[in-house]
């Protein structure tokens, strides 16, 4: 069985987590690293949601922002 994300690299930006990277990585498949963002403190990841974007994503990289409103994914070439 192949997971939906693997072989995608994911980029996450967004709060200071120190789980969610392992996290992810397991239950997608996926290379995920983590850009910790300067200007958004109180803000968390929900892994289930992240999780859905990264195992839907039709193919290739994604950069995957955290914010206010929510999350945004954008597909990316690397």
């Amino acid at each position: 069985f192949r997971s939906p994300g693997a072989g995608k690299s994911v980029t996450l930006v967004g709060p200071a987590d120190a789980e969610i990277v392992h996290r992810l990585e397991q239950m997608t498949g996926a290379r995920v690293k983590l850009w910790v963002r300067t200007d958004a403190p109180g803000l968390a990841w929900s892994v289930q949601d992240v999780a859905g974007i990264i195992n839907e994503a039709q193919r290739g990289d994604l950069l995957i922002v955290q914010d206010a409103s929510g999350l945004s994914a954008i597909p990316v070439d690397r």
